[in-house]
């Protein structure tokens, strides 16, 4: 406040009427109707200011409060009951962090995803890679999710599965090849 008055002193509380005040006439400084308006019109400033700073805090996950069963959801994860407010934070930011995907972790994802081993093979055409499991895929479904969540949008995978059986009398080899559409056909067997 730029003047001050002693009847100003005792009623204005409020940290929005304080700086109403500079916009106006001295005058209203002994005006206890005219105070009292600025202190009720304060308060009121001072608790929309505190509520747009709150929902500007739940945005950040460092500073959230009740914005967490929303970042929750949208991460898909189930906090425990006794987990404190950091520790969900925590698993929240752990979930936004993205590590670089290159072909290597690709694999590694895949294979222990599998149970299989998968090898990516780039550029087998323009905007295309190559996936190949060296074995059967249980959880065949749940793979070509899990590579449709992962890899670049703007690439289109070429998921083959390479089987392999032996029997008493001969060796059959069946390359088995599919798009991340689920549909998977033959290509080949010897």
């Amino acid at each position: 406040m730029w003047y001050k008055t002693e009847l100003m002193g005792q009623i204005l509380t409020s940290e929005s009427a304080k700086r109403m005040i500079d916009y106006v006439s001295p005058i209203y400084g002994k005006s206890r109707i005219g105070l009292w308006l600025f202190q009720i019109i304060g308060l009121e400033l001072d608790d929309v200011k505190e509520i747009c700073d709150d929902i500007y805090d739940q945005i950040f996950v460092s500073r959230a409060t009740w914005s967490l069963p929303y970042w929750e959801k949208a991460y898909e994860i189930t906090p425990l009951p006794d987990q404190t407010i950091e520790q969900r934070r925590q698993q929240i930011q752990q979930r936004r962090v993205k590590k670089a995907l290159n072909p290597a972790r690709f694999e590694k994802i895949l294979s222990s995803l599998s149970g299989v081993e998968a090898k990516i093979v780039e550029n087998t055409g323009k905007n295309t890679f190559q996936v190949i499991f060296y074995g059967t895929v249980n959880n065949y479904d749940e793979v070509l999710r899990r590579i449709e969540q992962l890899k670049p949008a703007h690439l289109i995978c070429d998921v083959r599965i390479s089987e392999v059986s032996e029997s008493e009398t001969d060796i059959d080899y069946a390359i088995v090849s599919s798009s991340c559409e689920h549909s998977s056909v033959i290509i080949s067997e010897v």
